[in-house]
């Protein structure tokens, strides 16, 4: 690597590692730990998923690495730099780079098939047509058990580049991981989303041994990572939120000393009975493994928080989607789970921003979780457009900020 390309990279380090070891990042760490345990001092607000190939400021934002892992590590830099300029959010800003571990032969057997449908302008956000593999009960032994294994060897390279190039700017620590489990939007990658719908009605035997070795295939791929110590009880984040804790504080790198994630995105069109039939019969065991549990993405959770409650009696975090009633849910969890409020990210999306109806919204939202002493976080995510106006975003932020400490 060229000395003007490691040059570049370290002075972005230090000014990265300047905003990690500031007293005002220090405050949202602890902001965080007041949510996560149920003591909340106000609501987090904060802002992920950002379409990147929008936000303006190419010279700022683009590496100038063609190496692969220090390309990520300048990007992990680039866009924390941006954000601590333009996103004045609850974001934490960890004060080292994490090498995770290499782990080999993880995966389930089976590669997705699909075609796809980009939108151009460098933007990630795809349509998928995916095709169906598990059509037959035959088909149910093409997802083979993994056999993870550590590469300490591959591990070490990485390191070892990384800290060559960052030097003293920034520590490197090698970590391991965090496993969730979004085993049915994985399944719905290798068949059609509307095949499993219809099949859990019309062939739901099928559907019952899909799931059941779907979920025997992530039972042994969490024990392989146990054993090795392949899993990160350090990790910040899960979906989107940070978990930062004083209750899990267990000195081994195992499931039991970390948060873990699940959502069944797709059952939002199935019934609750259908839910806890297809789902949380057969994972509910996977979530007993760790510490604490966050559950929930786009689907609508209020008419099933007592058979969640039921499944998962480590959960923490429950997701309030765009298309929860809150008023239910809220009202359901009171003051034992943390409500992860996700406003409609369309409401930056359109081409003209309605900031009377956002300030609605989001006072509603604040409002509901305060009068049930629901403890919150606002995170507006999956942000596919802002039509090249990344001010929409520090408006938001703003706004949402203003609010929560109304």
């Amino acid at each position: 690597m060229q000395s003007d390309e490691t040059q570049v990279i370290r002075d972005l380090a230090k000014r990265y590692m300047e905003v990690a070891a500031s007293e005002e990042n220090a405050k949202k760490r602890n902001l965080w730990k007041g949510i996560n345990q149920l003591t909340p001092e106000r609501p987090a607000v904060l802002v992920e998923e950002l379409p990147w190939h929008e936000m303006g400021d190419a010279d700022a934002l683009t590496p100038v690495s063609a190496d692969a892992d220090i390309r990520k590590l300048e990007l992990f830099l680039r866009r924390g730099l941006f954000r601590a300029e333009h996103i004045h959010d609850d974001y934490v800003f960890l004060p080292y780079y994490r090498c995770v571990k290499t782990v080999e032969h993880a995966g389930f057997g089976i590669a997705v098939q699909e075609e796809t449908l980009d939108q151009g302008d460098d933007n990630n956000i795809v349509s998928h047509h995916y095709n169906s593999q598990i059509n037959s009960e035959e088909d149910l032994e093409k997802i083979k058990m993994p056999q993870a294994k550590y590469n300490e060897a591959a591990t070490m390279k990485t390191f070892e580049k990384l800290s060559e190039v960052l030097g003293d700017a920034m520590p490197v620590r090698v970590t391991g991981d965090n496993l969730a489990f979004q085993i049915w939007d994985w399944l719905a990658r290798i068949m059609s989303p509307d095949q499993i719908l219809l099949d859990m009605a019309m062939r739901p035997e099928l559907m019952h041994g899909l799931i059941a070795r779907a979920a025997e295939a992530y039972r042994q791929r969490l024990r392989q990572y146990n054993e090795q110590r392949l899993i990160d009880k350090d990790f910040d984040r899960v979906h989107c939120s940070f978990i930062f804790n004083d209750e899990l504080n267990g000195a081994e790198d195992i499931s039991q000393n970390t948060w873990t994630y699940g959502t069944a995105q797709l059952f939002g069109s199935v019934s609750p009975a259908m839910h806890k039939e297809f789902e949380f019969d057969y994972v509910k065991d996977l979530y007993a493994e760790f510490g604490l549990t966050m559950y929930g993405c786009c689907e609508p959770l209020h008419d099933r928080m007592e058979l969640l409650f039921d499944a998962i009696p480590n959960l923490r975090k429950i997701s309030l989607s765009p298309w929860c009633d809150i008023e239910i849910a809220s009202m359901k969890m009171g003051k034992n789970y943390v409500g992860s409020v996700k406003p409609n990210p369309a409401s930056v999306e359109c081409v003209s921003v309605d900031w009377d109806e956002v300030r609605r919204d989001l006072t509603l939202k604040r409002d509901v979780c305060a009068g049930n002493g629901t403890p919150a976080e606002f995170i507006l995510k999956d942000i596919s457009t802002v039509h090249r106006d990344p001010a929409r975003l520090t408006k938001w932020a703003n706004l949402a900020s203003e609010l929560v400490r109304a």
